[in-house]
């Protein structure tokens, strides 16, 4: 499995990780049918906390697939197939980022989320 380490605009961050938690119908697959999986961790912008309850919407035309992370910020996605698909991260206090995601393999990430009002709340850090 490849390992990647992309930071994009608007507060979302993907890097390589492992996840086990499954989300979301799979359609079958045939042997002309290639089906992905997505799997990862969402943690706070401090890489430290595991969010718990974010929404990772997946869409590519008129399917949608959909996972809600478990108490460590986990989640995975089955069924996915080749091709460029609208990837949303969402959770209540947090900036919501949507970005395309291309799928031609199966893929591990950790995604970064930013709490909306641009800081998370936590004490400034003295020289």
């Amino acid at each position: 499995m490849n390992r990647i380490a992309i930071v994009l605009a608007g507060g979302l961050v993907l890097a390589g990780c492992h996840a086990s938690r499954l989300a979301g119908p799979t359609p079958a697959a045939g042997p002309a049918d290639a089906s992905y999986l997505l799997s990862g961790t969402v943690l706070d912008s401090s890489g430290d906390v595991g969010l718990e309850g974010a929404r990772i919407g997946l869409v590519d035309g008129d399917i949608h697939r959909l996972a809600v992370t478990d108490a460590g910020g986990r989640f995975a996605v089955e069924g996915l197939s080749a091709g460029s698909w609208m990837l949303t991260i969402s959770k209540a206090g947090y900036i919501e980022s949507r970005r395309f995601l291309d799928v031609h393999a199966d893929r591990a990430m950790t995604l970064r989320l930013i709490r909306a009002g641009g800081l998370d709340r936590r004490p400034p850090r003295l020289p």
